[in-house]
């Protein structure tokens, strides 16, 4: 089966440890599908291991605090958060 990915999103939640180890499944994402357009959709202090990386196109920052259903202090609630990432 040969698919031709345009476009791929990789979300990581949270912790930077398991974000590092994200590595080598995004070297290996972008030896498949070369020509695609990788992102990689993560928590802000998670995303700042990743400045750089060669093999992501775009890191979008994602206050998953923003719109999980037990966060109750957020600035924008859940559905403006929804909205807000809609956007990437």
């Amino acid at each position: 089966m040969n698919l031709k990915a345009r476009k791929i999103l990789v979300m990581r939640y949270r912790f930077i440890g398991d974000t590092v180890l994200t590595v080598p499944f995004i070297r290996n994402l972008r030896r498949a599908y070369p020509d695609a357009h990788i992102d990689l959709m993560l928590e802000p202090f998670s995303g700042q291991v990743l400045e750089g990386c060669p093999y992501v196109d775009r890191i979008i920052p994602f206050e998953f605090k923003t719109i999980h259903k037990y966060s109750t202090s957020s600035q924008r609630g859940r559905l403006a958060g929804y909205v807000h990432y809609r956007n990437y």
